[in-house]
């Protein structure tokens, strides 16, 4: 963690800051705090954890380009708030690279951060085919604020394919091929990123009327079983990987260094919960539901959580 906290510094902080100030209304503090966070995680969590798979560590070049990348995930999430972005638009701003002209702050940082430092990304066709599957997934993902209810098998495929895909995307820029079992490991990265993501954002995503399995459910226990099914299905993936187990376990822990946390939050949420009556989040304030993992009462829950080393 520290080395890529590090590499931001070195490369990614100044050019961040100076976007802000730069900024029309597009770009705000808060987007410069949310391209830190991924900026410094994101390549520890995947960027690490695919080396360990590939029993090979990131070099200095892969560093760098899993933190640009990892930093512009937030803006490119952003483009499809645009419901009148079209696929079209995309595939220029990703042909056309540096030479295309960006039509506020947020495409000029996105277009500086992925095709004006070094080392440049090099999009290739399989990599460009990729952001468009994660733009598709994006797009289905926009039933989720549908005012109708979904099915929970339904919210559960639109959602976790959104995440899935990207993951993905993240896979192929350091390493275009993948076999079947690297690609299940992958997927099921994406489904528990989702899943912890929809529990710490459950508070705001009720007000943005933005449906997950989080929003959706009346029990906080089945939410639970569902992040301990979707962690047990990542376990036998990886089992399933024909690479040494002590790479297998290293992956596992690290893993799990990050998806515990989602037990702090189910936790909190637990408490909540009332003997043979429904779970209904919406009727709750924002301290009961946003989980903040800056208490230090909440750390030490989740050094526990990690110590109890269900990874195994």
């Amino acid at each position: 963690m520290a080395i890529n906290y590090f590499f931001y510094q070195k490369y990614l902080h100044r050019l961040l800051q100076k976007a802000v100030k730069e900024s029309d209304t597009t770009l705000t503090h808060k987007d410069l705090r949310r391209m830190r966070f991924f900026s410094i995680f994101i390549p520890v969590m995947l960027g690490y954890g695919f080396g360990l798979l590939r029993q090979k560590k990131m070099n200095r070049k892969e560093r760098r380009l899993m933190m640009n990348f990892s930093a512009a995930t937030p803006i490119f999430d952003d483009f499809f708030d645009d419901k009148n972005l079209q696929v079209n638009h995309l595939q220029m701003i990703f042909s056309a690279q540096e030479n295309y002209q960006p039509q506020n702050s947020k495409e000029k940082i996105f277009q500086k951060i992925l095709f004006a430092t070094q080392p440049k990304i090099v999009f290739t066709q399989k990599i460009l085919n990729q952001c468009m599957q994660v733009f598709i997934a994006q797009q289905a993902a926009q039933q989720q604020t549908l005012a109708i209810t979904l099915p929970k098998e339904k919210l559960r495929t639109i959602s976790f394919a959104k995440c899935s895909q990207s993951t993905i995307l993240f896979w192929s820029l350091l390493h275009e091929q993948y076999t079947d079992a690297e690609k299940a490991v992958i997927i099921q990265q994406g489904h528990l990123i989702q899943l912890t993501d929809d529990v710490f954002d459950l508070w705001f995503d009720i007000q943005e009327g933005i449906q997950t399995l989080a929003t959706n459910t009346h029990s906080v226990v089945e939410l639970e079983n569902d992040f301990y099914h979707e962690w047990n299905q990542l376990k036998k993936a990886v089992a399933a990987l024909p690479i040494a187990q002590r790479y297998k376990t290293q992956f596992l822990s690290l893993q799990w260094f990050f998806f515990s946390r989602a037990l702090v939050a189910l936790e909190q949420l637990k408490k909540l919960e009332l003997p043979n009556k429904k779970f209904m989040p919406a009727n709750f304030t924002r301290r009961q539901l946003v989980c903040d993992m800056e208490k230090w009462s909440n750390r030490i829950k989740w050094v526990k959580y990690f110590a109890g080393k269900n990874y195994k």
